[in-house]
Order: structure tokens, then sequence, then C-alpha cells
């Protein structure tokens, strides 16, 4: 049995959203929110841009952003702390079963992975969509990894069991025969550790 593990929200409290709470108040929240180039996240995301050409993209042209914190110090701000949620590394210490994430994220996760060093030690497998060149919910995010799994000599796809705190992006994996668990923050390890019970594994 292969666990594959969203990241953010899942595993760790994303840092994202205490940053931009921490940078700005509701009112500059609010505009920076209406200013933000959105099609420049999801593509940096996705591995289609850079940080730099990011960076430059960031705000919608002409945006007057006078004020507003820059993405390169909402960066600095959101690597400051990033911190696991409760009860997640002790429950995987405890699981012998191989484990990988997949996630969509930016080259940005090198930077978590520094920050939180042992995260990347507790897995085997590990999917960016940085790397892939597909997000989540898109079904080549996930044939992709399946394919990749399959040439690693991995179990059957049938016993992959795959977390995430998002529901949409449950429903293509089980086209592929992936067990799924739909996870909620304030519960994840609790929810984690009941799913592994269910299946034998703890």
């Amino acid at each position: 049995m292969l666990l594959l593990f969203d990241m953010m929200d899942t595993l760790l409290d994303d840092p994202f959203f205490r940053a931009v709470h921490r940078l700005m108040d509701d009112a500059q929240l609010r505009r920076w929110a209406r200013l933000r180039n959105a099609q420049a996240f999801l593509d940096f995301e996705a591995g289609l841009i850079g940080e730099a050409r990011y960076y430059r993209e960031f705000f919608q042209p002409d945006a007057d952003i006078a004020g507003l914190p820059t993405p390169q110090r909402l960066k600095k701000e959101m690597m400051k702390e990033v911190s696991w949620l409760p009860g997640i590394p002790e429950l995987l210490r405890r699981i012998r079963q191989p484990m990988g994430l997949a996630s969509n994220y930016s080259l940005w996760y090198r930077d978590i992975f520094q920050k939180r060093r042992d995260l990347p030690q507790f897995f085997d497998y590990f999917f960016f969509s940085c790397e892939i060149g597909h997000r989540k919910p898109e079904l080549a995010f996930f044939q992709t990894a399946h394919e990749a799994l399959i040439e690693r000599r991995v179990n059957h796809q049938s016993e992959i069991i795959f977390f995430d705190d998002r529901e949409e992006n449950l429903i293509e994996p089980t086209t592929l025969g992936w067990h799924t668990v739909l996870i909620k923050k304030d519960r994840a390890a609790q929810i984690i550790e009941e799913a592994l019970r269910e299946h034998g594994l703890l």
C-alpha cells in the first residue's frame, strides 16, 4: 500500500494565509486580492513561468499597488514560519508504508523543504505541479504520478490511498483506481489515522 498526501492544509499549516494577514489589514487585503493577477499564480504553480516572471506579473498591468507588499516580501514572510498541523509528524513516524507527496506547489516547495527539513525525510516519492506541468484537479496531474509509480514498479494502483483537503481533487484519482480520503484541516491527524486503521495499516 502506497500513501500519497497533499502538502498544505493536509500535513502543513499553509503559511500563505498567515503571511497575508500579518502583512495587510482587511481593507488592504481586499485591494490586494482585486489587483492580483490570479493567472500568474496558476502559471507559476504549474511551472509554466519562472519566479522572475511571476514577480513581474504578480499584479495586473498598471495596477496602483502603493502600500501593498511585493510578492518578494510575501514570500519572505511566508518562510518565517512553516508549521506542521497538530499530531502529523508523530503520526508519520508510526507509518511503515511507503509515502509520497502529491501537491499543487510552485518551485517554492524547495524553500519549504529548507525551512522544514524534517518534512522530505518521511517521503519516497514527490509529485509537484510545478514539475508535472499540470495542477490538481486535472486528470493529467494524477496520470503523470500514476505512470511514474508504475515505471518505478510501485504496487498496483488499487493499493494507493490519496489524502487531500479539497474535495474536487479527489474525483479524478478514483478513475485510476485510487482510494481517496478528504482531510479537514482541524482534524487532519485524526482523519488520516482513522483511514489507516480502516485499511489495517496501523
